[in-house]
């Protein structure tokens, strides 16, 4: 079977950007960057379980903003808002080792981490 190569570049054309986007997608990359700085300096995670999964949440929940922000998704930006929350609701509990996210277990940890990427990585 043969299959087809696909150039991504050109599957999702995007128009030129005007000065508002390029605005958002800088304003994006900042928040992005001064909310790992602040992670980095107070998050003390205990566990590599804990961790991988919050990093996985994270880029998960930030990738709808991402596309929207870029323009290869047009319209509402009502995923991109719901997925954001995902951030602060079950990425940072993962970091700061909130013990009512996930029990004391390092196994549940991980299931736990694993549960609450999947949500966001269906849509």
């Amino acid at each position: 079977m043969i299959i087809p190569s696909v150039n991504l570049a050109s599957a999702a054309p995007m128009s030129a950007p005007n000065a508002g986007a390029r605005r958002l997608h800088k304003a994006f990359w900042v928040t992005v960057a001064a909310i790992t700085a602040v992670i980095g300096g107070t998050a003390h995670v205990q566990n590599v379980e804990s961790g991988i999964g919050a990093v996985c949440i994270g880029a998960t929940a930030l990738l709808p903003t991402w596309l929207w922000i870029t323009g290869r998704v047009k319209g509402l930006p009502l995923f991109p808002v719901f997925s954001t929350t995902y951030v602060y609701a079950f990425a940072f509990p993962l970091l700061y080792e909130q013990l009512r996210t996930h029990g004391n277990l390092p196994s549940r940890r991980k299931g736990s981490a694993s549960t609450e990427r999947i949500p966001g990585e269906t849509a």
